[in-house]
């Protein structure tokens, strides 16, 4: 669930930086990418995005074709968003579309500050299994 809040996400360099709406949760993920640097993953639509600032490359890495689009900063390496795939479409059997033509934007909380400029803390916070 989403309000208007908002808050500003930063790699650890400042490279990149982005907005996005603040959540109530956010899930952690045991992929091998996600296990060496312990990102914190919210959801949001991926037009409640917004990229601010890109002073480095950023470099994305996707295990498999149905794995989630990693995408880190090239100059720190910190984790700062992930394409997911909408498996809703599978589950409400609408084939002939590719689950990235609508996909899931996660953002890493723990890059993350609020409104004040406090880190963002989540109410609750569960495993996924990629």
């Amino acid at each position: 669930m989403c309000n208007h809040a908002r808050v500003t996400g930063r790699c650890e360099c400042g490279a990149i930086e982005w907005t996005a709406p603040m959540t109530d949760a956010s899930a952690a993920c045991d992929c091998h990418i996600c296990a060496e640097t312990s990102p914190e993953w919210a959801s949001c639509e991926t037009n409640d995005f917004d990229i601010v600032k890109v002073s480095a490359p950023v470099v994305g890495h996707q295990a498999g074709p149905f794995s989630p689009r990693h995408y880190h900063c090239g100059s720190c390496n910190s984790p700062v968003w992930t394409w997911t795939a909408d498996t809703k479409r599978r589950r409400e059997g609408l084939a002939g579309m590719s689950d990235y033509e609508n996909p899931i934007l996660n953002w890493n909380v723990r890059l993350a500050t609020d409104e004040e400029g406090a880190p963002v803390r989540r109410a609750s916070t569960e495993t996924i299994a990629a």
